[in-house]
């Protein structure tokens, strides 16, 4: 198991004591430890949809549609979806 060393204001480190004593932790590692988990697991989702979303921009940027066919309004629409989800991702609009 690694050791982290840390700093922390002194009042969030009283709010970490209190849950302590008041026993919904065991220590305060176990306090750190759970919002780790919790940061990591709320994040790997944002993680993975900021991913797609910048492989779908590559994509579109390489392989524009040359077709008037409904995959063209497909394109246009995920542009579109691009534009207000990643807006500095899709260079070409």
């Amino acid at each position: 198991m690694k050791t982290l060393q840390i700093d922390v204001p002194d009042q969030l480190a009283l709010e970490v004591e209190a849950a302590v004593r008041q026993g919904a932790f065991g220590d305060v590692g176990e306090v750190v430890r759970a919002a780790l988990r919790d940061f990591i697991s709320g994040r790997r989702f944002e993680l993975q949809e900021q991913q797609q979303l910048e492989d779908i921009a590559w994509a579109l940027r390489e392989k524009p549609v040359k077709s008037t066919s409904g995959a063209a309004a497909t394109v246009q629409k995920a542009k579109a979806g691009l534009a207000i989800h990643a807006p500095n991702k899709l260079v070409s609009k």
